[in-house]
């Protein structure tokens, strides 16, 4: 099992006039609303994209540290895509035809990837990771990209919960702090790239730990398997320098194995 956790930031990308857009979505606090809880998806701007792969098909789980690319430190929202897409196909050498490591989003199906495509399409990007691999826009599977809010909720047939209250439920501390996504554009407007980037870690190792309890308990992973993967995770998230994640050495997250 090879997968990629992605996570995104948007601010709100001003309108440039009276518009109306067939392409509406579910609330996100931090972003334009253009009538009451829908959101605008190509009228966001990325601020941040993090990321985290795990290969457990190696003899040793292998588990790429978070990374937030963020305009702190990059001139631009193209940089951010230009940084995360050169990782992409780093780890996926098969591209276009078909994706190594299948991407981990929570409710991505109706924000991150619509998002990150019209983003793309904006700045003049080549999109073919997000377009062209096999499966990876068939929502009703695992493969090619994995919405585990739409996963876990039968695909819309029950309401879905936040990503945070998902996260509790297997001993994990969801949001911190005070800080949801009504905190982002406060954040880059006070330059506190820092909080921010550490906010967008702490969602994406939370997801990658929530991605691999479906696999316990879809019966993929044994409870050996599990909690070997999930230290690994754990412990490449309390080595990065992402000071807010050391939150997560209280987690009790394994699974007991008698």
């Amino acid at each position: 099992m090879r997968f990629m956790t992605v996570d995104i930031e948007c601010i709100a990308e001003p309108p440039a006039g009276d518009h109306t857009t067939d392409l509406l979505i579910t609330p996100t606090f931090s972003s334009f609303v253009k009538e009451k809880d829908d959101v605008v998806v190509h009228e966001q701007r990325i601020v941040a994209i993090g990321c985290m792969a795990v290969d457990t098909e190696a003899k040793q789980p292998i588990v790429l540290a978070p990374t937030v690319f963020h305009l702190g430190t990059l001139v631009d929202e193209r940089a951010i895509l230009v940084d995360f897409s050169e990782v992409v196909r780093a780890h996926n050498p098969r591209l276009p035809r078909m994706l190594d490591y299948d991407f981990v989003t929570y409710a991505g199906n109706r924000y991150d990837m619509p998002v990150m495509l019209y983003r793309m399409f904006h700045c003049g990007l080549e999109a073919d990771w997000l377009l062209e691999p096999k499966d990876i826009r068939y929502k009703f599977s695992p493969q090619g990209h994995m919405d585990l809010a739409e996963y876990l909720s039968n695909y819309g047939a029950r309401s879905t919960p936040p990503m945070a209250s998902v996260a509790k439920l297997m001993g994990l501390p969801g949001k911190l702090d005070g800080l949801n996504g009504g905190s982002v554009a406060g954040l880059v407007t006070e330059g506190r790239w820092d909080d921010l980037s550490g906010y967008c870690a702490l969602d994406v190792v939370q997801e990658t730990l929530i991605r691999l309890r479906v696999e316990y308990i879809r019966g993929v992973l044994g409870v050996k398997a599990y909690n070997a993967v999930a230290g690994a995770i754990l412990r490449s998230a309390l080595k990065s320098p992402f000071k807010v994640l050391k939150c997560l050495a209280a987690s009790d997250v394994f699974i007991s194995e008698v």
